[in-house]
């Protein structure tokens, strides 16, 4: 993970990562989702709107 500028994160996963994530069963790879969304409940409703925004290729700006 690096820094990029005022514009958040950037990620490398190589296709050997990617690989190895779609050999781990359905069910494991649900509940991890499950897990973060559960996590996600408890953010704070601005940052919440941010990633949002980020996940729509918006700035955010709250």
């Amino acid at each position: 993970m690096k820094k990029n500028g005022n514009r958040g994160f950037a990620y490398y996963v190589s296709g050997v990562m990617l690989a190895a994530y779609k050999e781990k069963p359905l069910e494991l790879r649900l509940a991890w989702l499950y897990a973060g969304n559960i996590f996600r409940q408890a953010y704070p409703l601005k940052l919440k709107k941010l990633q949002d925004a980020g996940r729509e290729g918006g700035a955010g700006g709250v």
